[in-house]
């Protein structure tokens, strides 16, 4: 596991960017940290495994790729990449990468995909599903790294960006929840409005049994107002009056994130809520919509 991480950051150019790295990668686990402490460490319940170590040590590795993806996004785009010589589809394609690593850079994603993160190597059921899905996102991760440094071969190979937004797609209709969690999270940074009707089917699962913990729904709620899909935004509404607490703060958040200013006397009427966390969503939400932007990236 060591000889994979040292392979991956040799791979990455960590002799070039190795300060500027490193603070990005620190900066991503204290995220995961702290929405584990905040949101996750009463109420998901936890599966421990044998292999859970092992486990960690895959998201660190997709972790670290992703802060090498992250920093890299922080400069200019190539401007010595042949965009004007490409065919229109490819050209296109270009587009629509360099646009989901813009998107993954934005500091106010940062905790929403380390939350999501976080749930899916805790909550599971099956681990080696889990494992697969890791898996799947380091290949991903590592030719996103790949291409900001000039190669695209390795994300050609898998199919491109939108190979991998099919992919997300797919896990959420995924058996287990902290993958279609996952999933709809993801779509929802991507910033990619064609995905918006398939995050709104996830809105009607219904719950296995009465005890079963739902928060995949409130996930696809928060991933609709990040894709700013405001044909959903009553349907969100109505989730405010559900029982579980995750669908009321999840579609608080959404809406907070659609910021359209006439669901704001709906949003109102959950500062008082029973539950902290939806209190504190509806706070948030609040101060969105009458702001028009997003919240302070907290360190």
């Amino acid at each position: 596991m060591l000889s994979r991480l040292r392979r991956c950051r040799s791979q990455e150019g960590m002799n070039r960017r190795q300060l500027n790295i490193k603070e990005a990668f620190k900066e991503h686990l204290a995220a995961i940290e702290g929405i584990f402490l905040e949101l996750y460490s009463v109420r998901v319940r936890c599966v421990i495994h044998p292999r859970h170590l092992e486990m960690i040590s895959w998201i660190l590795i997709i972790s670290l790729n992703l802060a090498a993806g992250l920093t890299a996004t922080s400069r200019p785009i190539n401007p010595y990449r042949p965009l004007s010589q490409a065919s229109p589809p490819q050209a296109q394609n270009t587009q629509t990468t360099d646009q989901f690593l813009k998107r993954l850079e934005d500091k106010n994603f940062s905790e929403i995909m380390a939350g999501s993160t976080w749930t899916l190597i805790h909550d599971y059921k099956d681990y080696k599903h889990i494992e697969e899905v890791l898996n799947t996102m380091q290949r991903y991760t590592e030719g996103l790294a790949s291409y900001e440094q000039g190669d695209d071969s390795s994300l050609r190979r898998l199919g491109g960006i939108k190979k991998l937004k099919d992919q997300l797609a797919i896990w959420l209709e995924d058996s287990e929840q902290a993958v279609r969690a996952f999933g709809a999270t993801m779509l929802g940074v991507s910033g990619d409005q064609a995905y918006s009707s398939q995050l709104a089917k996830l809105l009607e699962r219904k719950e296995d049994n009465p005890d079963e913990l739902v928060y995949d729904r409130g996930r696809a709620a928060l991933a609709l107002g990040l894709l700013q899909a405001k044909e959903y935004g009553k349907a969100l509404v109505t989730m405010l009056s559900s029982k579980n607490e995750y669908d009321r703060a999840g579609a608080l958040q959404g809406l907070g994130w659609m910021g359209d200013k006439e669901h704001s006397e709906a949003v109102a009427q959950l500062l008082n809520d029973k539950d902290e966390n939806v209190r504190e969503s509806a706070k948030v939400a609040l101060e969105m919509l009458r702001t028009g932007r997003v919240p302070t990236h907290r360190k």
